[in-house]
């Protein structure tokens, strides 16, 4: 009777529920091998006639995929050099006329002309990355590119959500919060089956021991250029720049509050997953949203600098030291800024970067330059390419 007491206690009932409850669930683990349960689709559609044109090799690799939109930094150099030159206009109003006669003579035109050097400011707008651009943060869902339907004019493939979006992406707080993704057609060349957001770091770096010791970037280390990571390539997509009308993919959790994050003019997008069609600028758009089966249209172009700019992460990409006695090597583009100035760019890197040599360390907001960590102005390389004649 002890005995037969002792294992109807309460502690051996339980251990003896718990050991029949492991014996029901043993077997093979569910789950691994389930399809998961997708939660959105989208449809994407290509013009037939674009798809031939593409060498076979690239259509074999050719994926579908979500470029996920991060916050937009733009470089201090190039921050710097655009606003100076937008408001040289201002800088010029401590240059006042002496002589009233001729004030007098000058002509309408003249009065008319702006102070802003255009020329240069091509040239910088050139090299930096495009401050409205769309600036790459997480890979979302890929698919292979197959034709799911259509007919002899396009081909219809479907993209498969099985996950939300990472919270890295979503901006805001937690009770208004939305991120904002890019639908892109791209060689995936490495055949991983991920959309590789590459990096590349700038050309000509100076030589010192340092930049390999410390992998801080942080703390004035350079250990992470080492980073480089070939990108894959870009061949369509819906949204590259806020400058132009496009397409984008809308997640939004909660409110919506409008801000500097890819403004929308005034648009509301409706909450959960949708497709946004924005026509006309920022300030502006005009959207429409659209249903979630409605294919999109993407259509193939060339890739180039500019489109490659949205599979890369252009932060870090620009440098700017002084020039040392060592030539720039003769495969990188050199193109002089001002007698003081040399970019060097390398044509055949895969994603934009850009080393500035300057003779002089000084903001070009600084009215005098009173001390600046080089200058080089009296004593430039022998090699220094960029004279008073520019």
């Amino acid at each position: 009777m002890k005995v037969f007491r002792y294992f109807t206690s309460p502690i051996w009932v339980l251990m003896l529920f718990l050991l029949i409850t492991i014996m029901s669930c043993r077997g093979k683990p569910r789950g691994l091998d389930d399809t998961l349960t997708p939660l959105f689709e989208l449809k994407v559609s290509l013009q037939t006639q674009e798809l031939n044109i593409l060498p076979d090799e690239v259509r074999r690799r050719l994926h579908v995929g979500i470029l996920w939109a991060g916050i937009q930094i733009p470089s201090e150099w190039c921050a710097e050099q655009i606003s100076a030159i937008l408001l040289a206009e201002e800088g010029e109003e401590g240059h006042q006329e002496v002589d009233d006669k001729s004030k007098e003579e000058e002509t309408d035109q003249e009065n008319d002309e702006a102070m802003i050097d255009f020329a240069r400011l091509a040239q910088v707008v050139e090299l930096c990355p495009d401050p409205f651009g769309v600036h790459a943060a997480l890979s979302g869902p890929v698919s292979p590119w197959q034709e799911d339907e259509g007919d002899e004019q396009q081909q219809v493939t479907t993209l498969t959500f099985t996950a939300l979006p990472s919270a890295e992406v979503l901006i805001g707080t937690p009770d208004a919060r939305v991120g904002y993704g890019v639908l892109v057609i791209f060689d995936d060349v490495n055949e991983n089956g991920v959309l590789d957001i590459g990096f590349q770091p700038p050309p000509f770096m100076p030589s010192d021991d340092d930049f390999d010791k410390d992998d801080d970037p942080d703390e004035g280390g350079q250990g992470w250029w080492k980073d480089e990571q070939a990108p894959d390539i870009i061949y369509a997509s819906s949204f590259n720049t806020l400058l132009s009308s496009h397409t984008r993919v809308v997640f939004r959790e909660g409110s919506f509050v409008e801000s500097f994050y890819y403004p929308l003019g005034g648009c509301v997008p409706p909450k959960g997953l949708s497709v946004l069609k924005v026509e006309g600028g920022f300030e502006e758009a005009m959207c429409e949203s659209l249903p979630l089966d409605t294919p999109i249209p993407l259509s193939i172009v060339k890739p180039t600098k500019r489109t490659q700019e949205l599979i890369c992460d252009t932060q870090g990409s620009i440098w700017v030291s002084p020039p040392d006695e060592s030539t720039p090597p003769d495969d990188l583009e050199a193109q002089c800024l001002s007698t003081t100035e040399l970019a060097l760019t390398d044509p055949e890197a895969d994603c934009p970067n850009l080393t500035v040599l300057s003779l002089l360390d000084c903001s070009p907001f600084e009215t005098a330059c009173v001390d600046p960590e080089w200058n080089l102005q009296t004593e430039p390389p022998d090699w220094w390419p960029c004279g008073d004649s520019l």
